[in-house]
């Protein structure tokens, strides 16, 4: 096994496509039946890594999923040996792998069991070694302890490739130890190589070098860090956003990124177009909206008009009048689920039979669609392993627990390539002080700097006098 580490944009990815190319010739013997498996836990990793990997190596054949999907895709492969005749579909609020609808449902955590039980038999390890005799796994710091023990079983049968960055893991607080990272130092002591990469090439700004190291570090900045801006409104945080578009200071690729889905980030968005419009911007900006599937799911069922998350079945309340109303994605779903019920003669419609065309839909948009723009929203989580030319941070009331919130802003100001400016959206500005992550950065300033624009009038006025 190989594995390889390194602070975020030290091109570990790129290492993972190196190698993988290099090992490919003497693996990969027999391309009419066998390919290399690229294995990551989100599909936004997912669908980089497929684009890299066709653009880098064009000649092998590759399969890239998530380990979610992998784990799926063995289950169904050999739900027969589990005792299961119907097929089996991933559901959040599923448990003990029940039939309904024909399909059995089962959640993340039971596939993933099954799965790593599958790989303790014969058949599916040799299987898997004549398949896939070469295996990338990226992001694997984001692995909890279920799919560590999959990508271990993985070990044994092929040969694995591995990238990892223990302080890029969001799942664990600051001082937790991370569970892969933990696993790939035990590899390391039995004789696995590791390569550990330290040099800096997503970006050359001092300013982002600085900033990041100083978050990673746990010490107060040693130079010159991001812009940073503090105000008790998100209209005032706006202008700031809007400034470079009207100075036309962001060409290539620009995100706002967020710790998780707040709120007020509606806010912020409506204020950029309001005043960006008021400037001469006949449309404003068109921002891609790069969703949590947490919060898409609890969108799409409100639209639906299904509760969220586990609940009894209960009569679905939706007429042909209603559903006129309904956004694209859901209108879709209604026609699915109407037709299905025409096709089983279903007078009337569960709604847990919505909840699974629209559990099914989602999985399908989040596998399938690209969900990229030149202008992008995002969380920290839908923002890993990517990068932009332009990162904009907003920092609002709802933030990660206190333990999380240091590798949060680490994750989202390593995305940025050229410029990155933090907006903090706080009405006590004291408080950041004594704010235990935002202290290491140095001073704030608020959005409009009243004192630098007296100054400048003062010198205006001199040189007039003269």
């Amino acid at each position: 096994m190989i594995y390889v580490t390194g602070h975020a944009g030290t091109g570990k990815t790129t290492m993972l496509m190196k190698v993988a190319g290099d090992l490919s010739e003497s693996l990969i013997v027999h391309p009419e039946h066998q390919s290399l498996l690229a294995i990551t836990h989100m599909h936004g990793a997912r669908r980089r890594i497929d684009s890299l990997l066709r653009k880098e190596h064009p000649h092998i054949p590759v399969k890239v999923t998530t380990i979610h999907s992998f784990s799926l895709g063995i289950v169904n492969r050999w739900r027969r040996s589990l005792g299961y005749n119907l097929p089996i579909v991933a559901n959040p609020d599923a448990s003990g792998f029940i039939m309904l609808y024909g399909v059995h449902h089962a959640s993340f955590d039971e596939i993933l069991a099954k799965a790593v039980a599958l790989l303790s038999g014969q058949t599916v390890r040799s299987f898997i070694t004549a398949t896939y005799p070469l295996i990338v796994v990226d992001e694997f710091q984001e692995c909890d302890a279920d799919a560590v023990l999959l990508i271990e079983k993985l070990s044994y049968i092929s040969q694995l490739v591995i990238a990892a960055d223990e302080f890029q893991d969001l799942t664990s607080a600051d001082d937790a130890p991370c569970k892969a990272v933990l696993w790939l130092d035990a590899c390391k002591a039995k004789g696995a190589k590791h390569i550990d990469l330290s040099i800096q090439h997503r970006t050359k700004s001092n300013s982002i070098l600085h900033t990041a190291d100083a978050l990673r570090r746990n010490i107060p900045a040693s130079g010159p860090t991001i812009e940073k801006f503090v105000a008790p409104a998100v209209a005032m945080l706006a202008w700031k956003i809007v400034q470079p578009f009207l100075n036309r200071k962001l060409d290539g690729t620009c995100a706002i990124v967020c710790p998780s889905a707040d709120p007020q980030l509606d806010g912020l968005l409506v204020s950029i177009n309001k005043q960006l419009t008021a400037k001469g911007f006949a449309k404003g900006i068109q921002w891609v909206h790069i969703q949590s599937s947490e919060k898409e799911r609890k969108d799409l069922c409100k639209q639906l008009r299904i509760d969220y998350g586990p609940h009894p079945p209960t009569l679905w309340e939706m007429g042909p009048i209603q559903a006129k109303q309904l956004a694209p994605q859901a209108g879709a779903i209604y026609e699915r689920v109407m037709r299905f019920g025409k096709l089983t003669g279903r007078a009337e419609i569960q709604s847990d039979l919505v909840g699974h065309f629209a559990q099914a839909a989602l999985h399908a948009n989040r596998s399938y669609s690209p969900l990229i723009g030149r202008f992008e929203v995002t969380t920290v989580h839908g923002a890993k392993n990517r990068e932009f030319d332009h990162v904009f941070i907003f920092w609002g009331y709802y933030l990660p627990p206190q333990g999380k919130q240091r590798k949060m802003l680490y994750n989202a100001v390593t995305r940025a390539k050229e410029t990155c400016v933090l907006l903090v959206l706080q009405k006590d500005i004291g408080k950041l002080k004594t704010d235990p992550v935002l202290r290491l950065l140095g001073e704030f300033r608020p959005p409009f700097d009243k004192p630098s624009i007296k100054t400048s009038t003062r010198k205006k006025r001199g040189k007039v006098g003269l």
